[in-house]
């Protein structure tokens, strides 16, 4: 048995896996030491917090402009909901979450509430601007008309659910049924006909063409800002 322990010894296997726990070992002490140099900068260097707030603000702009459109040459103030219970009576932090990151564009005027998360945005307003850059109590909501025009039973109360999952500051008042059932794809439509900017983020939230009423389409009998004619696309 003795000898049999010792010629294990002399396998190279033996040396590949003492070589492999060494540099494992190496590895965790380097990567040891590197992170107490990096907190030590961090401490004594208040430059160095100042680097690392830029680049996952960057990092979170980024994110966010894959979803809508953002106001171009303008850095947003970035902060943090770390108490929601204390936000609760402004609308814009009704449904907020701890966690959520507020964007703020005090040259734009406009206040955006994100879920890193979930990767979704959660409310967008506009911002008064006064001692302070907060979001007002006036909320950009978005009401919306689902019609579906294809043959597919129960679509629109299936895309609402998508709706609310990619924008959940649009808010469904109807669902139609369109006397056309044979749209094959689906498209947004700003009832006003001014296609502004919520419209315009709206679609990119949504991954909608932006379009006009089709002549063939009446407008909805509710109130509301925006039609989504549904086709085949979505079903």
């Amino acid at each position: 048995m003795e000898n049999a322990s010792v010629s294990f010894f002399k396998k190279p296997l033996f040396w590949i896996i003492l070589l492999a726990v060494v540099v494992f070992l190496g590895f965790g002490v380097y990567k040891y030491f590197a992170l107490a140099k990096e907190l030590s900068d961090i401490r004594t260097n208040p430059s160095k917090i100042q680097d690392i707030a830029k680049r996952e603000n960057k990092k979170l702009v980024e994110e966010i402009g894959r979803l809508m459109e953002l106001p171009k040459d303008e850095d947003p103030t970035v902060a943090l909901v770390n108490d929601v219970e204390r936000l609760k009576t402004q609308s814009f932090f009704t449904n907020a979450k701890n966690g959520d990151k507020v964007l703020i564009y005090t040259t734009a005027k406009k206040a955006i509430l994100y879920r890193p998360s979930d990767g979704k945005v959660i409310e967008v307003a506009p911002v008064t601007i006064g001692g302070s850059a907060t979001p007002s109590g006036q909320i950009s909501q978005s009401r919306v008309v689902l019609r579906n025009a294809t043959t597919v039973a129960g679509l629109a109360k299936k895309y609402e659910v998508e709706l609310k999952s990619k924008a959940s500051f649009a808010t469904v008042v109807d669902r139609e049924t369109s006397v056309n059932q044979d749209v094959t794809k689906t498209i947004l439509v700003d009832l006003s006909g001014a296609k502004g900017q919520a419209a315009q983020d709206l679609a990119k939230a949504l991954g909608l063409s932006l379009t006009d009423l089709p002549k063939n389409e009446g407008r909805p009998q509710a109130s509301a800002e925006y039609l989504i004619l549904l086709g085949t696309d979505k079903k």
